[in-house]
Formats: structure tokens, C-alpha cells, sequence
């Protein structure tokens, strides 16, 4: 689950020292900061308020607080304006989809591990995505709900291909387009 303490310190602008010596306090604003899930049973579990970026079409996760850097090199931080507020299913939900999908604690989207490449992201560069602290998670392919998700094999991060761009990679400081080959098409719902 998405969370402030798996989040590296430049996006926090807190030290470690500073964010164990908040004690119980601090535990208490980190947990608050992430999102709860909807757990009534095993089979519908989700996660409500993932948002998108009009400026790299990346999905993304704000619900911790801080903003989060964005791969298109004029701006330095995902922007959401036009957003609604997506739902991703846990691999949990018998819906159907693909599994393998995960949160990135560095640049906070969603992307690809289903296939053993982390791909590469916003924060940590080569070093690729992460999926410490992740839960697993599950995207619907040709379903109800809003279509026109792809996933980029150069980042292995979920984006909109129906934006007015095809978005910014952060491979090579985000002056590449997303790239869709290879790609199903996949939906998401909308809260």
C-alpha cells in the first residue's frame, strides 16, 4: 500500500532522522496521508483517487501529501487539472485483467512487473521503478469504463493515449513519448 515511509527523502523534503524522531506522531500523519481500501470482502477490494497528469498522461498517486515530479521537462510536477478520480482494482478482485501491476514509492504511478524490467521512472532514473511497499494490483483490458490506457514498454508506466499528446516519457528526461507497442488496450473506472 502506497505510503510515506517507503517514499525517498527527495520527495519528502524530511530526513530519515527527522522522519523517525516524529514518533508516534509522525506515524499518525503518514497514516492518515494514505489511502484506505475498500475491503467489505476479499473479492472487491480497490483503490479510489489515482489521477492523471495532462501533461505526461501518466497515472499517478498523490495520496501522500507531497507533489510528485513529472516526466515532461517543462514542468517540474504532475499536474491533474481535468482529472477524475480513478479506481485500480487490487489482484484480489475476481474482475478479471491483468495482474502484475504495482506503485512506484519513487514516482508514485502505477507500472508494469509483470514482466521482470522495471522500466524506468521519474525519480530514480535507470535504476527503474519499485515495488517496495506495493500491494498487487489489477488492470481490466477491453472492459466498460474509460478506455484508451496503454502501456509504454519504455517506462513500463500505465498512460492515456487519447490526451492531446502521447505524454512524456521519463526515459531520456521525458523528451520521448510515451510508446504504446506491444500494449493492450486497457480501461479504468472513474470513482
Amino acid at each position: 500500500m502506497p505510503n510515506g515511509l517507503n517514499v525517498p527523502n527527495e520527495q519528502t523534503g524530511l530526513s530519515r532522522r527527522a522522519l523517525l524522531g516524529a514518533g508516534a506522531s509522525g506515524a499518525v500523519l503518514f497514516t492518515t496521508a494514505a489511502l484506505s481500501v475498500a475491503t467489505a470482502t476479499p473479492a472487491s477490494a480497490s483503490q479510489v483517487g489515482w489521477l492523471w497528469c495532462n501533461q505526461c498522461q501518466s497515472l499517478w498517486w498523490p495520496g501522500n501529501g507531497f507533489q510528485v515530479r513529472c516526466a515532461d521537462p517543462a514542468n517540474r510536477f504532475h499536474n491533474s487539472t481535468g482529472s477524475g478520480r480513478y479506481v485500480v482494482f487490487d489482484d484480489r478482485d475476481n474482475r478479471g485483467g491483468q495482474t502484475g501491476w504495482r506503485w512506484c514509492a519513487y514516482c508514485q504511478s502505477l507500472w508494469f512487473a509483470g514482466n521482470g524490467d522495471r522500466g524506468y521512472c521519474t525519480v530514480n532514473g535507470a535504476g527503474g521503478h519499485t515495488s517496495a511497499g506495493s500491494r498487487g494490483y489489477r488492470v481490466e483490458q477491453n472492459a466498460s469504463g474509460q478506455s484508451g490506457w496503454t502501456w509504454c514498454h519504455q517506462c513500463n508506466g500505465l498512460w492515456y493515449r487519447l490526451g492531446a499528446t502521447d505524454g512524456a516519457c521519463p526515459l531520456r528526461d521525458g523528451h520521448f513519448s510515451h510508446a504504446r507497442v506491444g500494449s493492450g488496450d486497457y480501461s479504468l473506472n472513474l470513482a
